[in-house]
């Protein structure tokens, strides 16, 4: 169903082109592409592990990504220039640590799995180069249209798709995406039914909502297309609200009101704005324990979900004591669990086939465990620096760039928050969008430096 939706949306955006009588509508293409990120299309070209078992949260195997076949459709729409030194990353050199990583990964003999990495490569290298296409044939002002126009159109459709079901009761559109599978997730707590969307977990369809508000919430506070913003509030709540997942409703509330604070462009780290955060903070604390939705915190399954999560990270921690400096291998610590740790955390019971089949739940431990503690030291230092960094260039001249800092701030945020309670980020419908929209994000230092159209 995905391939039909990824053509239904293509066919609808060349319709659109077609009877557009606007001097500039490139933005349309950008907008057709964001469209198709959450649904993670991709054909498989090698599968190293049949699809009942799982090697890592980045999956089984190499795919032709939906990012490629947009490659190929901007070069046939004349897109073609690349400048000479596209592919350097003077001002991101994150890359050039993840490719130092990948190659320990392929070296390493506590790797039981050494080819998994060549999945998020080969998924890195595919969004990396449409990301080029872009940067070489658009302007940051085109991007910020096109964006804007798939992320509210991805809106209206997973709304509707949530009145649908749980809303209306219509289970159909509940497996239309996923299958049974998806139902199955969403049914999974006793009182509770939740909304899927197109996501195949409710908790995934709540993080790429949460991911949307702070590109909305950006615009908004910058007077970009502000009542469409409010619009798209209003279906992110209710998007967000009848997932039931526990977890986005603490972080949404906090990521807001972080960006809220830090909105004005003097930076994240200074007494008055931590101050101001954990007053916001504690005042979500009260909300959540001391009203109606205590219940759903405090009873439902929460106390499962607290002792499953235990259980997983004591499986990570265990797999980071094996190699605890540069880790197990990206992208291999599910392979890791299942074939190689022996490690029984139920003190003598057989250890449920969920913790050994599923990825971490903790996205952090996750790097822990595949990249060791060099990998985590690299990792917390991405994420301090690039907020306090992309904090203080939220006031700079162009307005686009104004909105993709702000954006990307809540998006850094939001992944580190969130990442202590799921894996959902590295989730390909969470962490295409997430890579996607943050590469459109520009310090002040590298903003005066180059020249952004």
């Amino acid at each position: 169903m995905d391939r039909v939706l990824v053509i239904v949306i293509i066919l609808i955006g060349v319709f659109r082109w077609a009877s557009s009588r606007q001097a500039n509508k490139s933005y349309l293409l950008v907008s057709v592409i964001v469209q198709t990120l959450p649904l993670a299309y991709g054909y498989t070209l090698v599968e190293f592990l049949s699809s009942d078992q799982s090697i890592g949260e980045f999956g089984n195997g190499i795919r032709l990504e939906v990012t490629s076949i947009f490659s190929i459709i901007l070069i046939l729409s004349g897109f073609t220039k690349l400048p000479r030194g596209a592919f350097t990353f003077r001002e991101n050199k994150m890359i050039y640590l993840l490719l130092f990583f990948f190659l320990i990964a392929i070296v390493n003999p506590a790797n039981p799995f050494r080819t998994a990495v060549l999945v998020p490569f080969s998924f890195l290298v595919q969004m990396l180069f449409l990301l080029k296409l872009i940067d070489a044939n658009f302007s940051r002002a085109a991007v910020l249209r096109g964006v804007f126009d798939g992320l509210f159109i991805t809106m209206v459709m997973q709304f509707i798709l949530c009145m649908f079901y749980p809303v209306m009761g219509l289970t159909y559109f509940s497996t239309l995406f996923r299958g049974e599978s998806a139902l199955k997730w969403a049914e999974r707590r006793e009182g509770y039914t939740s909304a899927i969307g197109t996501f195949k977990h409710p908790s995934h369809m709540a993080l790429f909502t949460l991911i949307a508000v702070t590109f909305f919430f950006s615009c908004y506070f910058n007077n970009y297309q502000k009542r469409r913003c409010l619009q798209a509030f209003a279906m992110a709540a209710v998007i967000i609200f009848l997932s039931y997942s526990r977890t986005t409703y603490i972080v949404t509330m906090a990521v807001v009101a972080i960006l809220f604070v830090v909105r004005r462009g003097r930076g994240i780290f200074t007494p008055r704005i931590i101050l101001r955060s954990l007053l916001l903070f504690s005042s979500i604390l009260f909300v959540l324990y001391f009203t109606p939705l205590s219940e759903l915190f405090l009873k439902s399954d929460s106390e499962v979900q607290v002792e499953n999560r235990m259980i997983h990270w004591a499986l990570g921690y265990e797999s980071w004591r094996n190699s605890p400096y540069f880790g197990i291998g990206v992208n291999a610590h599910v392979f890791y669990m299942s074939h190689v740790l022996n490690f029984d955390p139920f003190g003598g019971k057989k250890v449920l086939d969920f913790f050994l089949t599923n990825p971490i739940h903790n996205i952090h431990l996750i790097v822990l465990v595949e990249t060791g503690a060099i990998g985590l030291i690299v990792w917390i230092c991405f994420f301090f620096g690039s907020i306090g960094r992309y904090s203080k260039s939220i006031r700079i001249s162009s307005y686009p760039l104004r909105i993709f800092n702000l954006m990307y701030v809540g998006i850094l945020i939001s992944y580190f928050l969130y990442g202590f309670f799921g894996w959902a980020p590295f989730d390909a419908s969470i962490f295409g969008t997430a890579i996607f929209l943050g590469h459109f994000a520009l310090d002040k230092k590298t903003y005066l430096r180059k020249a952004v159209p």
